[in-house]
C-alpha cells in the first residue's frame, strides 16, 4: 500500500445540486468509484473534482471529448492506472 493514511474529505451525500452539465454527469458517475487500496471513494480521497472533468466541443459529425485530470494521493501511486481504467469504463458508458 503506497499511502497507508490518506486524507479523507467529508462528503455530504444529502445536498443534490441542480447541475445539469455533462461535467456534472460525468462527475456524478465517477465520484463513486472505490479507491483500489482504500475502503474510500475517489471523491473522499480527493482524487477527482468536479473542476477537474473537461468537455471539449464536438467537431461536425464526432463525439466530443472528455478528458479527466485526476491526482492519486501519491504521486508515485502503484495503482495510478487501475484507476485510470476504471473512470475510462465509466464514461464510456455515458
Amino acid at each position: 500500500m503506497d499511502n497507508p493514511n490518506p486524507e479523507i474529505k467529508q462528503v455530504r451525500r444529502d445536498v443534490i445540486e441542480a447541475d445539469s452539465t455533462l461535467e456534472a454527469t460525468i462527475y456524478e458517475l465517477l465520484r463513486d468509484i472505490r479507491d483500489p487500496e482504500h475502503p474510500n471513494t475517489l471523491e473522499e480521497l480527493s482524487v477527482i473534482e468536479k473542476e477537474n472533468i473537461r468537455i471539449s466541443e464536438p467537431e461536425e459529425f464526432m463525439k466530443p471529448v472528455v478528458k479527466v485530470q485526476f491526482v492519486p494521493t501519491v504521486p508515485h501511486c502503484s495503482m495510478a492506472s487501475l484507476i485510470g481504467l476504471s473512470i475510462r469504463s465509466k464514461i464510456q458508458v455515458v
